[in-house]
């Protein structure tokens, strides 16, 4: 999967053809804070190779 940033739209792969969804966030301070409450934060940082998660690189980074 590889989203355009800006729109979110995925353009190949298996999620060719969708969009990510919208995810509420504020910043304070320069720091981005997760305020969607239909969304959980999971960890901060890449995942590591014996993760069973998605890929590091399906992830929208700030």
């Amino acid at each position: 999967m590889v989203p355009d940033a800006c729109s979110g739209e995925c353009n190949n792969g298996e999620a060719a053809g969708t969009t990510l969804p919208d995810v509420d966030v504020t910043v304070e301070d320069g720091e981005v804070f997760l305020v969607d409450d239909e969304y959980t934060f999971e960890h901060e940082g890449a995942i590591d190779d014996g993760d069973d998660g998605p890929s590091s690189t399906s992830h929208v980074g700030f």
